[in-house]
């Protein structure tokens, strides 16, 4: 077992980022008077949407890729039974099992049958600045093979934001959630009471007890422009799809 991190649920401040504005300046909740929090909802609106989950807490879209869940500040927080719009803030649900994988050190297999659209797990992290992921970065020796920047990038309005959650020192277990070329985990960005992007790892079809959980990486960066040499470096790709990319994505800086 690693044990060379500290343990935390869910996305906190780091070096380098405004802790204040990102996790501390509320977002308006919603007045809603019932549990439901649909199409009416504030909360839901925020990323226009009729519904963010379905009665079984499970993303009501297959493309959904943001959400805005309830909080504290919304009136539906006052109800005896809790609106079905809080899903991520719950934590984890449902069952999975660290094993160690032949060629991937650690992997995470699900211990029960997890059903298409089910929240997993949290990419948790510290989310940390460009500057800190470079010094981060820097300070590494040259047999860390192991990257633990998530690096998520926004549109709003035409414009590109880029935030980095790094799991290298304080994360959770999705920190040992392995690339697959043809993933059954994808990536949701949900906030929850305020600006913080949380990762969440959703199910994007049926995954069965015992099978590995896995999501996409993503692209190597400039990855057609590279040449034999350069993926040499890169380390294999070991997911076993027939579609496999051979290799896995690897970035030609730390924030690329």
């Amino acid at each position: 077992m690693n044990n060379s991190y500290d343990h935390i649920e869910q996305l906190v401040p780091g070096p380098g980022v405004d802790a204040e504005k990102l996790f501390e300046e509320l977002f308006v909740g919603c007045d809603c008077p019932t549990a439901v929090c649909g199409e009416n909802c504030k909360c839901v609106q925020y990323t226009n949407k009729d519904k963010n989950y379905n009665d079984q807490g499970r993303l009501d879209k297959a493309n959904t890729d943001t959400v805005v869940e309830c909080s504290d500040s919304c009136a539906c927080a006052l109800l005896p039974r809790s609106c079905g719009n809080r899903v991520v803030q719950n934590g984890i649900q449902v069952k999975l099992k660290m094993v160690s994988i032949i060629n991937k050190g650690y992997g995470i297999l699900a211990d029960e049958t997890i059903k298409e659209g089910t929240f997993v797990c949290e990419y948790a992290g510290e989310l940390i600045s460009k500057e800190e992921v470079e010094k981060r970065h820097s300070a590494l020796s040259e047999d860390v093979l192991h990257n633990y920047t998530f690096t998520v990038v926004e549109h709003f309005g035409g414009t590109p934001k880029t935030s980095f959650i790094d799991a290298r020192f304080r994360g959770n277990i999705a920190r040992f959630v392995n690339h697959s070329c043809n993933p059954n985990l994808k990536p949701c960005i949900v906030r929850i009471n305020s600006e913080a992007p949380h990762i969440a790892l959703f199910t994007s079809r049926q995954i069965e007890k015992g099978e590995e959980v896995c999501y996409d990486y993503g692209l190597s960066g400039e990855q057609d422009q590279v040449g034999s040499g350069e993926f040499r470096r890169a380390k294999r790709c070991y997911c076993g799809e027939a579609e496999c990319r051979g290799f896995l994505p690897m970035s030609f800086t730390a924030t690329s």
